[in-house]
């Protein structure tokens, strides 16, 4: 529930902390936007990704071991 604006200087700290060949997991929504959704759970904000935006950021700090989309309405 990050801001896209903020996204890349906290993947840089995730990267910093995690040891030596330690594992990230990461869970993200497809699409173009961000904002906040109201649903069963409340009023949250998500941002909405394309991977092609995703491989710069993560670019040089992490290697992709497994991708796996499924299919979400979320997106406003």
């Amino acid at each position: 529930h990050v801001p896209k604006k903020k996204f890349a200087s906290v993947i840089e700290k995730v990267y910093s902390l995690l040891k030596v060949d330690g594992l990230f997991y990461i869970s993200l929504k497809e699409g173009n936007s961000e904002g906040f959704i109201t649903d069963g759970d409340g009023r949250r904000f998500f941002a909405f990704w394309q991977k092609e935006d995703l491989d710069v950021i993560f670019n040089g700090m992490f290697e992709l071991l497994f991708d796996d989309r499924v299919s979400n309405s979320c997106e406003k």
